[in-house]
């Protein structure tokens, strides 16, 4: 973690010594701000104190922000999974229709999502992350022990 401030602005980056090395901008706070409000102000304040580090609610806050990231959520809304849910709810709600998921992800990624949450570097990290999901899923589905496990408890 790296914290840059020249006083009343602060920046906070994660540095990640990858090849080549990668710096996130995890937060900005500029404490002359009249618009930020006071739980905001103690909220950013609190991940960079010594308590917080102690905690690491940095790294719990740096793991929300990741998981909810537009990449993130773009290229789960192209997953099979989403694209099979949603296939379901059409046909369900045209009964006569036939639609393909991949007709669906070609209209989600021409017409409805923006470009930049599907292309670029950060574009690339999302989707490998979400097919590696989708691959250990498919796997726990195929084990011997998924079906006790996935069965629904009552």
């Amino acid at each position: 973690w790296v914290l840059l401030t020249n006083g009343p602005e602060w920046h906070v980056h994660r540095v990640r010594f990858e090849q080549p090395i990668r710096i996130d901008q995890v937060f900005t706070l500029n404490l002359l701000d009249p618009d930020l409000k006071i739980a905001d102000l103690l909220g950013r304040l609190y991940l960079i104190s010594r308590e917080g580090a102690v905690a690491t609610a940095i790294d719990e806050y740096w793991e929300q922000k990741q998981a909810t990231s537009r990449f993130v959520v773009a290229q789960l809304l192209l997953s099979t999974v989403v694209l099979s849910a949603l296939r379901r709810h059409l046909r369900r709600m045209y009964p006569g229709v036939k639609i393909e998921e991949d007709d669906l992800a070609e209209l989600l990624s021409a017409e409805v999502l923006k470009r930049d949450v599907l292309e670029g570097e950060r574009a690339a990290e999302a989707a490998k992350l979400v097919k590696r999901h989708e691959r250990r899923l498919a796997k726990a589905a195929n084990s011997p022990a998924a079906p006790a496990a996935m069965a629904p408890t009552t």
